[in-house]
């Protein structure tokens, strides 16, 4: 959706710090875009989760949908920080 939309996902935001530290965008700047997106990412993971919730997708294929979704959050809950550093990296490469 972030493709389509045209939109830009928090985590990939953050390389605006190099413009930032070349000095091409003020501080002000910076902080802004990364409030504007943050708080839009924040707001459209609360509406998707609504709309899953309301469409009642969880129940698809007799709950495996739902007990998929369970198992992934456990996961990538459970991952301490160095790990989660260490995934984010292998996922971006």
């Amino acid at each position: 959706m972030v493709v389509v939309a045209g939109s830009e996902l928090f985590t990939g935001n953050n390389l605006i710090v190099m413009a930032f530290l070349s000095g091409r965008v003020p501080l002000s700047g910076l902080l802004r875009n990364w409030t504007i997106v943050y708080a839009g990412n924040f707001i459209g993971a609360g509406v998707t989760a609504y709309l899953v919730f309301m469409s009642r997708q969880y129940t698809f294929g007799n709950g495996i949908i739902g007990l998929t979704a369970l198992n992934i959050g456990e996961t990538k809950t459970s991952l301490d920080f160095i790990q989660a550093i260490a995934l984010g990296i292998a996922v971006t490469l």
